[in-house]
């Protein structure tokens, strides 16, 4: 594919235009546009960092965990094929975002930028080509006009023409041509050679790194641009005095610190030695699966696989993998005589493609010739690291991602966006966030890595930017929740796939009982939650719905919670976690109790998804009965939800670990907001453990007074409480009774008690109650 004339600017960022030339460019023209177009990506790259920081959106925000972890939904037998397939899908999302794709091509022509000043413009070229028929976003030696071409048929003129087309405004390049690109030149391709090869195979990123690093030519790296203080701590390190003790390890062992900048024992030891141990642990129980040489066996993709997940091959990528498919051997039968036997056939590569059914339509499917991480390796499940993670929950696929961890130091290295782009650093900070989204999808949409392995890889880099990443298996909900905050603030237009969490939250909600599906949540309350969902996402003036970050998992928990389910959702919380099941149980007395008394109170109950209790409830409620029978008939209601208390607590557990996630997803409130309560002693600090309902309406407020029951010595309180932006979430546009300007404070919301009135009265419903007036200030510390 020839990149005909030079390609207009991108609208949407106002880059500077480029002079309209002809398809085969002078390499001095071509070095001009390469170099126009680097510098526009940069300052796209600075501007977007500006306009972050003046937001406050520049870093991570840091969320809470859920109270229980979601260990019931990583404990269902869907939790890891759901897990897969949220990752794959999220790889796909972020190959879609623009700032990803801007991010590999300032990669790649910085790149190119610093490796043609070492090498010159026509050697740096051929450094992004090869041809690995293995490695995925491989496009071959050629140029465009030669469709990447195979063997030694490229020149130099094809390779730039390449860099042309890959990295021109609207070129249909995917983020894996150009990530894979980079890995080529940085590494990959070539190093440096032990002496001079008189051909182009010391031309690497690399080989400028160890005449800068292990020649002590700094200077170098100061007149490129490169990151003078990173690499000077590299060359303090690898010239210092541990490498005569790194020197004298086995073989097997010592090619990790061999005297090389990418050796991964060299990069993992410099933070620390459990990096490195880390990293060893988790490749002993990897072995390479026999198949792959062949190109069969498990994990292997297709070309339906990637177009499935929205990543489809290009035509470069098409063309290089077709040219680089081998014949495939498959075993069939034929016929002797009335006999059917066994018979291996070879399948040319050119039947193959021509087998292969169009897009969008069913038949034949063939794997491709890439062989990624799944299809590489296969991982012993007995291996204590692969145990021990993959019980937690995490996906696992082969090891913590060295690659990961190279290819951010790289980018570290080059320094891709000047640090007075954007503010301080902003810019390059920024960047290098981006570059690592596009190395998560170059690896998670083939199966490389699992997002723990590609995080772990992350952190062994050691890039500040990086720093919050939360790279744990503790609580792999926690890592999916906080990576999804990350994403969301560096692509804040990004359309990211559901959590899988959520989306197995969803599932239970919605399935039959018989099916799995969860006790407590009615149709009714699923109903209700689509319709929240409809009106609630709708924009309204041209702004987003209150509900645009909410996924229709966080719609349903809401939902459950500002029904009638609150009181079973806060007992769990509120109860020591070894009588959570004991406290539930009194709470299911405490409702019975109040209802022989005939006393005011929620009745959720009526509602649950069990036969036997529906059954028991409407015998209760039966016409005719004196008030004798009817007490005798709630005995065996009673019963029944005593019975039911494991299972009310598992499932409260659930709604409560969504409910966190999705307030969390609201904007924080200030202001004052009040609530009724009642205390056995004045108090200078309160905490509230559970999910706590509170009104923006203090006469809304002085309702719920006369039904809080205080035990002998206790007293009614009313609480004025000074939201300062951290707990307190408005839910009142996802209420059942939005008048009532509901705020939901978070467990552990904490106060300090500044005033306290005592025995105050106002009459509700013509009642007079007499409380406490309690006026306190949030803990923000």
């Amino acid at each position: 594919m020839s990149p005909g004339p030079l390609p207009e600017p991108e609208q949407s960022h106002e880059p500077t235009p480029e002079a309209a030339g002809p398809a085969a460019s002078p390499a001095a023209a071509i070095g001009d546009v390469l170099a126009a177009r680097l510098k526009d990506l940069q300052q796209q790259a600075g501007n977007a960092a500006a306009a972050a920081h003046a937001l406050g959106t520049g870093g991570q925000q840091a969320t809470a965990g859920a109270p229980f972890g979601h260990r019931r939904i990583l404990a269902s037998p869907r939790w890891h094929q759901e897990a897969e397939l949220y990752e794959q899908r999220l790889g796909a999302a972020l190959a879609t975002a623009p700032e990803v794709g801007r991010a590999a091509r300032t990669a790649v022509l910085r790149l190119n930028e610093v490796l043609s000043a070492e090498f010159t413009a026509e050697r740096a070229a051929g450094a992004f080509l090869k041809d690995d028929p293995a490695s995925a976003g491989q496009v071959g030696t050629g140029g465009p006009e030669t469709g990447g071409a195979g063997g030694t048929g490229g020149t130099a003129g094809d390779a730039r023409e390449r860099l042309l087309q890959w990295t021109a405004p609207g070129s249909s390049a995917t983020v894996r041509e150009l990530v894979t690109a980079f890995y080529n030149a940085a590494y990959y391709k070539y190093g440096p050679q032990p002496g001079l090869s008189g051909d182009d195979r010391d031309v690497s990123f690399k080989t400028l790194l160890h005449r800068i690093v292990l020649d002590g030519d700094l200077w170098r790296a100061r007149e490129l641009g490169l990151d003078v203080e990173a690499l000077s701590a590299q060359r303090e390190y690898l010239t210092g005095g541990a490498r005569s003790v790194l020197g004298r390890l086995p073989q097997d062992v010592g090619r990790l610190f061999a005297k090389d900048i990418f050796a991964l024992g060299n990069m993992t030891l410099q933070h620390g030695t459990g990096t490195t141990m880390s990293m060893g642990r988790s490749q002993q129980g990897r072995t390479e699966r026999p198949e792959a040489p062949a190109g069969t066996g498990p994990g292997r993709s297709t070309l339906r696989n990637y177009q499935d997940i929205g990543v489809p091959l290009s035509e470069a990528e098409r063309a290089h993998a077709q040219r680089s498919t081998t014949p495939l051997r498959v075993e069939g039968v034929r016929l002797d005589g009335d006999r059917i036997l066994p018979q291996e056939y070879d399948v040319s590569p050119e039947a193959i493609w021509a087998a292969m059914a169009p897009a969008g339509e069913q038949g034949p499917e063939f794997p491709l010739p890439w062989a990624s991480g799944q299809a590489l390796f296969a991982m012993d499940p007995a291996a204590a690291w692969y145990r021990k993670h993959h019980e937690r929950g995490a996906p696992l696929v082969a090891g913590i991602s060295g690659t990961t961890t190279r290819m951010l130091s790289a980018f570290r290295w080059l320094k891709a966006v000047p640090g007075g782009l954007g503010g301080t650093g902003g810019g390059q900070e920024r960047s290098e966030r981006e570059f690592f989204l596009a190395v998560a999808s170059w690896m998670l949409t083939g199966r490389d890595h699992s997002l723990y392995e590609i995080l772990r890889g992350a952190k062994a880099a050691g890039l500040p930017s990086l720093s919050g990443l939360t790279a744990s298996s503790k609580d792999v909900a926690a890592m999916y929740r906080d990576f999804d905050v990350f994403v969301r603030t560096t692509l804040p237009g990004a359309k990211l796939p559901e959590l899988p969490y959520a989306a197995l939250y969803e599932q239970a909600a919605q399935a039959d009982r018989e099916e799995g599906g969860m006790l407590t949540v009615h149709d009714d309350t699923v109903r209700t939650a689509r319709r929240k969902q409809r009106r609630l996402q709708k924009p309204v003036g041209g702004a987003d719905g209150p509900g645009k970050d909410l996924g229709f998992a966080h719609f349903l928990a809401l939902t459950q919670y500002t029904g009638d389910n609150h009181q079973l959702i806060n007992r769990v919380l509120t109860t020591p976690g070894g009588f959570t099941s004991v406290g539930v149980g009194r709470l299911m007395d405490e409702m019975i109790s109040r209802v022989a008394d005939d006393v005011p109170t929620e009745v959720p109950f009526t509602r649950w998804r069990d036969d036997e209790l529906q059954g028991l409830i409407s015998q209760y409620t039966a016409p005719g009965l004196d008030d004798q029978e009817r007490k005798a008939r709630l005995e065996p209601v009673r019963k029944r939800l005593r019975a039911l208390a494991g299972t009310l607590r598992a499932e409260a557990k659930t709604h409560a670990d969504m409910l966190a996630d999705s307030l969390h997803r609201l904007p924080p409130v200030r202001g004052s907001v009040y609530r009724a309560g009642w205390e056995m002693w004045p108090r200078k600090r309160l905490t509230f453990d559970g999910f706590t309902s509170t009104s923006e309406k203090r006469k809304k407020a002085e309702e719920f007074l006369p039904l809080q029951y205080p035990t002998a010595g206790g007293r009614r309180v009313l609480y004025q409480l000074e939201l300062a932006g951290r707990s307190g979430r408005d839910i009142s546009a996802f209420s059942q009774k939005p008048e009532e300007k509901e705020v939901l404070l978070l467990p552990g919301a904490a106060f300090t008690v500044q005033l306290r009135n005592r025995d105050e009265s106002v009459r509700v419903n013509g009642q007079e109650i007499r409380y406490d007036f309690v006026w306190a200030t949030e803990t923000t510390g």
